[in-house]
């Protein structure tokens, strides 16, 4: 059982046993007896135990007994834990006492809380006592009083009595109940040594092992104080000192390595005002959390500043150095010396850094110059802490006895929310008693206007302004990521000091495991060994390190900042680092947004494909007739999708231009790779799986933003987005676009992004001609043989719409093939079909809204909407032609669009009853 931490006395039960089961039978046998002796002092007889029960956390047993004298009978509750008890506990055991009292009305109740009950629980104590004469309540300090008036702990020897001693001990064990305390030093205050004695006897060796070895003496030594005055040291002697290391930020805006400075922090004002609301209101612990790289480090030191604008003192420490339980001690001394040097306390004459217990009643017995002047300690990578029990609880004291504090201390810590490695092993009970001692801060990653503070910063660095589109790039890339956005700014600054031009920059995809692989292109065979070892075991001992590796070359690793040395450890500069070295991938997915359509990057790779696999900028859109915004979009798209590089205002296409391949599998193929590592497509699966198989895209488009966090964009630009991304899905054969509803895939894919003529397409936006040529030659497909006709027969301006709409396609062999056979119903179209069919199209349901909502709109403004949504380079009056023809081929799904509107035969005949 650990220490029972308490005023100035702590209470122990050792057991000799190796095995963790036969320990807690042991610990908790030594408890009841001891318990029962200590009745027995008060005049009780037939004590007898009803119930126990032992864990880590520590031991509880109930009792019944009788007093010797006024044969009253008892209730007795021992709890023997290492942190302060809650209130509830005590109130529960007076209920049960309540409730007793029926049958035995003359019943008193004890109720031992080791090491004691929280501040509110003793207040609740002391009024219960005054109200009633037969209930009781007793702390560790109580109980050591009783012990020493009872003789069965001896009495102090004169070198204790002469010494400046702290942290008395009660240590309950096979051999006897013995005391203990730790020797200070007269200066320092710290520990030097732990004395033992008993009640008038030797110590018997054993004993004093057990309490060597405890963690109440923390390595220190120990020597035995015997009868007769003599002793025996047993132990080590002196222990080296914790090693305190404080979090430092960078010195730019983009050192990426070290958190960011508060001159160099941005945004997070709400998280900072939510910080700054809970000091006002006199919260004493804060937890941040976040994933790797989300800023809880920034954020720790940015909230010491906060703490230092109000004159107070703040320091926040890496726990990748913590190793024992007299961490938390030693850090809560040096932070008290800090601020005794900045006037905020001055610690009184008998200081103790003892232990946690000791240093907080240090603290508590200072004199403090105003409660508005806080000390703040944060313990930062707290997550490494979560490895040793022992430790994280010793952490977890801490919490408690600072969310009770009389003074004005603030105790923080950060750690990540995205470990794996501690599913199973990982204490969670301690780690949640934190969390609910605390105010919570969870992180998010940057927003949009975060983001545009660290473009607006590069820009000055840079000495120039960035273009829009290596902008958006480092926006989509960045995904909101402080880490990754500072590193990408890095690669930005390098570059171009390099002489690479922006427009260099903007033609190379720039994602960080890139970055990540020129990190460790020029490191030789045994760096590359030693950086892959300290990833797999972080954070090693420096020491250890230079027994399996030169010097020289954990000195190289250091020097190009690809490990850190922390204290006495070495660990990577960057949890991300670490995990791509480890696992061989980027722990991230891909965050780019698709823009253009299916059909505009197929025309693409066709023309690319017709004139041998390459061309430059301006005969490609002269080829394809887009301007060169246009073609720059779907280059972009093609680009992230690994189907074209491009630079020095060339495209280069990349797959597909093989002899022995063909083509449109190798697209596909390739498309399939890159789209399975896409976020979007991780939360399609995501909603696939609730949603049962029926993911719609605008319930894809409203998980958007919050993948896309640093873009702000409207929501039906989203919409727009989320639909392109469902065609390119379909069209790589992870679903199966049906309308707006994306399937689980059942068949093979059918959609072709090449032209299967060989030669290049018309252009598949919607629409580019009148819908009634379109519209016959649909009927007359449906009643040909096989669904099918030669393309040669019939004009292709009657099909292109047709094919953008994806109801007919063009096959290898030249003929048109009717995709979709209940489009067409009894020989006529289906309008409700042919209107499901539209609002399919990019714009389509935004369009039709535009009528539904007045039928006369302007086909400027319905074409205006559908050149946005399927991003066409159109003028202005291709703009209004195409709204016209958008506004026939509704009136031909039977949308009402004004007076006088044609009505199809299918519809006349539907109104009137008729049948064919």
């Amino acid at each position: 059982m650990e220490s029972l931490l308490k005023d100035d006395v702590a209470l122990i039960v050792l057991s000799e046993a190796v095995d963790a089961g036969a320990s807690r039978h042991a610990r908790g046998h030594l408890f009841e007896r001891f318990c029962a002796r200590l009745l027995e002092s008060f005049g009780y007889e037939d004590v007898k135990s009803e119930d126990a029960n032992v864990t880590s956390e520590g031991i509880e047993i109930d009792f019944v007994a009788r007093h010797k004298l006024t044969r009253k009978p008892a209730l007795v509750e021992c709890k023997a834990y290492s942190s302060a008890v809650a209130a509830k506990e005590m109130l529960a055991f007076v209920g049960k006492l309540s409730a007793e009292r029926h049958a035995q009305k003359d019943l008193e109740g004890y109720f031992i809380c080791l090491p004691r009950l929280t501040s509110q629980g003793v207040e609740k104590a002391k009024s219960i006592e005054e109200h009633d004469q037969s209930f009781h309540y007793l702390s560790a300090t109580a109980v050591y009083e009783l012990l020493v008036d009872a003789k069965i702990l001896g009495a102090e020897p004169a070198e204790v009595g002469s010494a400046i001693v702290s942290d008395r001990l009660v240590a309950i064990t096979e051999h006897g109940v013995y005391s203990a305390a730790k020797r200070l030093d007269p200066v320092s205050r710290v520990p030097t040594e732990v004395l033992i004695w008993g009640p008038g006897v030797d110590v018997p060796d054993p004993a004093v092992e057990l309490i060597r070895t405890s963690d109440y003496a923390g390595g220190l030594s120990c020597r035995a104080l015997s009868k007769s005055g003599a002793s025996v040291a047993v132990g080590r002697g002196e222990v080296a000192e914790d090693i305190l290391i404080e979090v430092r930020g960078g010195s730019s805006d983009f050192e990426y390595q070290l958190p960011a400075s508060p001159k160099y922090f941005v945004g997070r004002r709400d998280v900072l005002h939510s910080l700054a609301t809970a000091l006002d209101e006199g919260s004493r612990v804060m937890v941040i959390n976040a994933q790797s790289g989300w800023g809880k480090s920034s954020l720790a030191l940015r909230l010491r500043r906060v703490i230092e604008a109000d004159a107070g003192v703040g320091l926040v420490f890496d726990s990748r150095t913590v190793s024992r339980t007299s961490y938390v001690a030693s850090a809560l001394r040096k932070a008290a010396e800090a601020a005794s040097k900045a006037g905020v306390l001055t610690v009184t004459e008998d200081a103790s850094w003892a232990s946690l217990a000791s240093a907080m009643r240090t603290l508590a017995a200072s004199r403090w110059a105003a409660p508005s002047r806080r000390l703040l300690v944060i313990f930062d990578q707290f997550e490494n802490v979560f490895r040793d029990e022992n430790l994280t609880r010793d952490f977890r004291d801490l919490a408690l006895l600072a969310s009770d504090a009389a003074f004005p201390i603030v105790i923080g810590f950060a750690w990540k929310t995205d470990v794996v490695g501690w599913t199973e092993g990982y204490p969670y009970q301690l780690r949640d008693e934190i969390r609910q001692s605390a105010r919570i801060v969870n992180l998010s990653p940057l927003g949009p206007s975060e983001i545009g503070t660290l473009l607006s910063r590069l820009e000055k660095e840079l000495g120039s302004k960035l273009r829009s589109d290596l902008k958006v790039k480092l926006r989509e890339y960045s995904q909101g990521l402080p880490w990754l956005m500072k590193k990408l700014a890095s690669h930005v600054l390098d570059e171009t000091r390099r002489g690479i031009s922006q427009d260099d920059l903007v033609s190379e995809a720039l994602n960080v495991q890139r970055l990540f692989e020129n990190d460790l292109q020029a490191l030789q065979p045994g760096e590359r060994e030693a950086l892959n070892w300290v990833a797999k075991f972080a954070p090693v001992l420096l020491s250890e390190a230079l027994e399996r590796f030169p010097a020289g070359i954990v000195q190289s690793l250091l020097d190009r900042r690809l490990i850190v040395q922390v204290g006495e450890r070495l660990d990577t500069y960057w949890d991300i680092f670490r995990d791509y070295l480890t696992t061989g991938r980027v722990p991230i997915e891909d965050a780019y947004t698709l823009r253009v359509s299916v059909n505009s990057v197929g025309r693409l790779l066709q023309t690319l494909l017709d004139v041998g696999g390459s061309a430059d900028v301006g005969v490609l859109a002269d080829l394809l007739g887009w301007a060169e915004p246009a073609l720059f979009n779907a280059v972009r798209d093609a680009r992230v999708l690994g189907l074209v590089r491009s630079g020095s205002r060339r495209v280069e296409v990349l797959v597909g231009n093989g002899e022995d391949e063909d083509p449109e599998d190798a697209i596909r193929a390739r498309v399939s790779v890159a789209l399975k590592r896409h976020r979007v497509y991780s939360a399609y699966q995501s909603l696939n799986e609730r949603l049962e198989g029926n993911v719609t895209i605008s319930e894809l488009a409203s998980r958007l933003p919050v993948l896309f966090p640093a873009i702000t964009a409207a929501p039906n630009t989203w919409n727009i987005y989320a639909t392109v991304f469902a065609k390119w899905f379909d069209y790589a054969g992870l679903v199966s676009l049906e309308g707006t509803t994306l399937k689980p895939v059942a068949l093979a894919p059918s959609v072709l992004i090449l032209d299967p003529s060989g030669t290049s397409r018309g252009s598949k936006v919607f629409p580019q001609r009148a819908p009634d040529p379109a519209l016959r030659f649909l009927e007359r497909l449906s009643g040909a043989s096989d669904q099918m006709l030669p393309a040669s027969e019939t004009p292709s301006s009657n099909v292109v719409d047709l094919i953008a709409l994806g109801l007919v396609e063009r096959d290898r062999s030249g003929y048109y093939r009717l995709l979709r056979p209940e489009i067409v119903d009894d020989g006529h179209y289906s309008p409700a079909e042919l209107l499901s069919t539209i609002k399919a199209v990019p714009g389509g349901t935004e369009s039709l809204a535009l009528l539904e909502a007045d039928p006369r709109e302007s086909g400027s403004k319905i074409g205006e909407v559908l050149r946005a949504a399927q991003n066409t380079s159109w003028s202005e009056g291709t703009v209004e032609v195409a709204g016209k023809q958008f506004r026939a081929w509704a009136n031909r799904a039977g949308v009402f669009t004004g007076k006088g509107a044609r009505r199809t035969r299918r519809q006349s005949a539907v109104s009137s009853g008729e049948t064919s």
